[in-house]
């Protein structure tokens, strides 16, 4: 019974051990973790007009978007309707909902670009594309 305890005691303080290290491991000072280029991250605002894809048949895309704090609101056109869209940025992700029920979302990849995924209600998927 003493060496399962002991065992049990090595094994706990093994996993602390681990656990620390882990979180310690890196100082986000290179190495060989992956670096993106700043030339790929987006500084900016997402504030002005895009232009690009969207929707289940990939038609052309307007969007007028206001950024503040992270919310960003605005509305898109569509060749025979026009939407509110709604969201928030976080870093260079951002997530929006667009009136109607689709969820989009998108990362800005770089001041001039967003990419992403949308989900319409039902579950199926379309491809964004938009430049400005």
């Amino acid at each position: 019974m003493k060496f399962i305890e002991s065992f049990q005691v090595k094994l706990v303080f093994l996993c602390l051990i681990s656990c620390l290290m882990v979180s310690c491991e890196s100082d986000g000072g290179g190495g060989d973790e992956f670096q993106r280029s700043d030339s790929y991250r987006a500084s900016g605002t997402v504030d002005g007009t895009w232009n690009g894809i969207s929707s289940t048949s990939q038609v052309h895309t307007i969007l007028h978007l206001s950024e503040s704090n992270g919310r960003i609101v605005g509305n898109l056109k569509w060749p025979n309707d026009s939407r509110t869209i709604s969201g928030s940025r976080i870093g260079e992700t951002i997530q929006f909902y667009v009136e109607g029920g689709d969820r989009w979302s998108l990362v800005f990849a770089n001041d001039n670009t967003l990419v992403g995924t949308a989900v319409k209600p039902d579950g199926n998927t379309y491809a964004l594309s938009f430049s400005r």
